[in-house]
């Protein structure tokens, strides 16, 4: 964004931090959770990410991955979670009961 203009370059580096945002809280989680009991997770599935911007400068669709959480064999996080607050907020309240 250049002058508070919203370009094409713009978005296209927004939705790239997302993405790296993403993986790097996945690996976060796995570093800090691998230990926990009862704590499983898999990233085998992924969500399309098409937010209006990106349709509105024409920049193709990405995928996501999704980060399922399971503590005690139950699902944690919802099957689209892709938000980093929501996700955070769910390991944050995993650490402080472990």
């Amino acid at each position: 964004m250049l002058n508070g203009v919203i370009d094409k370059p713009y978005v296209e580096s927004r939705v790239d931090n997302w993405k790296l945002r993403i993986n790097k809280l996945y690996s976060l989680v796995e570093n800090t959770l691998e230990n926990v009991d009862g704590i499983e997770y898999e990233v085998t599935k992924k969500i399309t990410m098409y937010e209006e911007l990106m349709n509105k400068f024409n920049i193709a669709p990405t995928e996501i991955p999704i980060l399922d959480l399971y503590y005690q064999k139950k699902l944690l996080t919802m099957k689209n979670m892709k938000g980093l607050l929501s996700m955070g907020c769910i390991i944050f309240g995993l650490l402080l009961k472990n």
